[in-house]
């Protein structure tokens, strides 16, 4: 009796001695395909690609980088001017002006003949402004 469960412990050890060598082979295999699929073949461009992006993410987390004015304002072209707003977040003051900056060269002459500047004089007429009809060329 005393030799049977001494061979039972003795199997139950060997057991679990096996199944302990079998996870280590099984991770070591794992590891090995998962550094074959990190150093997988990729073109240099798609390298150099990843790489930059990867700058940029890291970049986006360091407190002091520059971020760019595109992000930071909205453009709206109403001829013959163009207005820069600032966007606001939850969170931060108020901007304290709004730029006002003329169109160069994207100026548009207003002429009544044009469909849209008819709209535009019918809508203010009846919301109630008065529009005084003037000559295009005495200016």
């Amino acid at each position: 009796m005393e030799k049977t469960r001494q061979r039972t412990r003795e199997n139950l050890e060997k057991t679990k001695q096996r199944t302990k060598e079998n996870l280590e082979k099984t991770k070591h295999n794992i590891e090995k395909k998962m550094n074959k699929l990190g150093t997988r073949i990729v073109n240099t461009e798609r390298k150099e690609k990843m790489k930059t992006s990867r700058d940029k993410f890291k970049k986006s987390f360091t407190p002091d980088h520059v971020v760019y004015a595109r992000s930071k304002t909205a453009v709206y072209k109403v001829p013959p001017f163009t207005f820069h707003v600032k966007k606001i977040r939850e969170g931060e003051d108020e901007p304290k002006s709004m730029e006002m900056v003329n169109v160069v060269g994207e100026e548009e002459e207003l002429i009544e003949d044009n469909p849209e500047m008819e709209i535009l004089l019918d809508t203010a007429e009846d919301e109630g402004f008065s529009t005084e009809k003037r000559d295009p060329d005495s200016d």
